[in-house]
């Protein structure tokens, strides 16, 4: 029912459901592994069905430096809830630019897999627009920055969209920024006629403030 939402899922580790995922390997909605990946997402025509996960160890990285299968090896890594940093996924032969909310399934502090919510940058893009036209006469800028400095949304260079924050140059103290996000802080500058400030977005339990 949620629109805003781009798919649903949950990923286990091998046979950690019920042993069995050789019987499961490349039946419909698995891959050769038979592991429990299935992806809900809705079609072009609106209707709901299921696919399955890709690259959930993959740790290759995509050009921003994140790794192809973050969304599961980082909530594996730290045994708790993770906001992905922003990376580009397939959706119908277009590539867009999303971030996952995931929680680990953990039990006896034995991890087995995760469940998530795959949501697109442009939802985040359309707020952050909407919020600059109400900031000052539109003449102020607002910027979403992720834990590890991507930038998941921009009023003024939307085409920076899932680029490191380094890459607009237009902060001289681009470093410092960056880890003030990490450390979520909030932070006010002054910086020849301008006003910058930094305020931490705490999401959920994760502990990596954009």
């Amino acid at each position: 029912k949620n629109k805003t939402l781009l798919g649903v899922y949950t990923c286990w580790e091998p046979d950690a459901l019920d042993g069995i995922d050789e019987v499961y390997a490349e039946s419909d909605g698995y891959d050769q592994t038979g592991r429990l990946i299935p992806y809900v997402i809705r079609d072009k025509d609106g209707k709901i069905r299921t696919t399955r996960m890709k690259d959930y160890e993959n740790t290759d990285k995509y050009d921003n430096g994140i790794r192809k299968g973050e969304w599961y090896l980082l909530p594996r890594e730290l045994k708790k809830e993770c906001l992905i940093d922003p990376y580009p996924h397939s959706v119908r032969e277009e590539v867009v630019w999303i971030t996952s909310m995931v929680v680990p399934i953990i039990n006896d502090n034995t991890f087995y897999g995760v469940v998530g919510v795959n949501m697109r940058l442009d939802f985040i893009q359309a707020l952050t627009e909407r919020a600059k036209g109400e900031l000052y006469s539109e003449a102020g800028s607002i910027r979403i920055v992720s834990h590890k400095g991507i930038l998941a949304a921009s009023g003024d260079h939307p085409e920076y969209i899932g680029k490191h924050f380094k890459a607009l140059k237009q902060d001289r103290d681009s470093e410092e920024t960056i880890e003030q996000i990490r450390k979520g802080r909030e932070n006010i500058r002054f910086d020849d006629k301008n006003v910058k400030v930094l305020v931490p977005i705490d999401i959920a339990k994760t502990g990596t403030p954009w």
